[in-house]
């Protein structure tokens, strides 16, 4: 199954948060933008086990 990955830009905190609107609270940050994916992939793999 494929999930959609939001990425966006916080200014105030200056990472990069990635939110997957299908899994409820499933998000994660980075200081790139390849490592907000990054993390958000372990995130939805680790919230998919709990399911």
């Amino acid at each position: 199954m494929q999930y959609s990955v939001i990425i966006e830009y916080d200014e105030i905190d200056k990472i990069y948060i990635a939110s997957v609107p299908e899994l409820k609270g499933c998000m994660a940050h980075g200081n790139t933008r390849e490592e907000a994916v990054r993390e958000v992939q372990v995130a939805m793999e680790l919230y998919l086990e709990v399911v």
